[in-house]
């Protein structure tokens, strides 16, 4: 049961980087023309975070913008 701290450190961040993409997941759910800011506002986390984030599962094929950026929604593409 002795981890080293790094796994353990690691393991938090994951953690965290998760519940975030299901935060994010269940606004776009809510709301498919949720902004950058609304995201950042209900989530708590940076403008930049949720950038990396949002591009991380646009690559993953797990959402995919719909149109263009000011009139576009978000879509998530069912696996």
């Amino acid at each position: 049961a002795n981890e080293p701290i790094n796994d353990t450190v690691n393991d938090t961040v994951n953690d965290t980087v998760n519940d975030t993409v299901k935060t994010i997941l269940a606004l776009i759910e809510q709301n498919p023309s949720i902004t950058y800011e609304e995201m950042t506002e209900k989530t708590g986390k940076s403008r930049r975070t949720i950038s990396r984030l949002i591009t991380e599962l646009k690559e993953k094929n797990i959402i995919s913008r719909v149109g263009s950026d000011k009139t576009g929604y978000w879509e998530i593409v069912k696996q």
